[in-house]
């Protein structure tokens, strides 16, 4: 649907979007949807789209901690990495919520 918005403006549009590597990342092919969910799901890689203003259009009941992100693809991050990832997917969401980004 967003990309159907997207051909449907004029003008510049840019799409970023997050493509899971199942090589990269060592999991499974099969669970490649599921591991952009939990990137979503963790404020990894909220969902917001801005159209003359900014909008999340993916709002979590609950945001996950980011741990289980990396549970999901079964790795192990440092703690004190983890923890600083953690503080950035908080403060990004805060901030998107707010209509800002950081």
């Amino acid at each position: 649907s967003k990309l159907k918005k997207a051909f449907s403006r004029t003008g510049f549009r840019f799409i970023d979007l997050f493509a899971p590597c199942p090589v990269l990342l060592n999991f499974d092919p099969s669970n490649t949807i599921e591991v952009g969910r939990i990137a979503t799901e963790t404020a990894i890689w909220p969902l917001f789209e801005i159209d003359g203003s900014l909008s999340v259009t993916k709002i979590p009941s609950r945001i996950e901690p980011v741990q289980r992100y990396f549970e999901t693809l079964k790795m192990i991050a440092p703690g004190h990495e983890l923890q600083a990832l953690q503080d950035y997917a908080t403060k990004n969401w805060k901030a998107l919520n707010e209509g800002k980004m950081i």
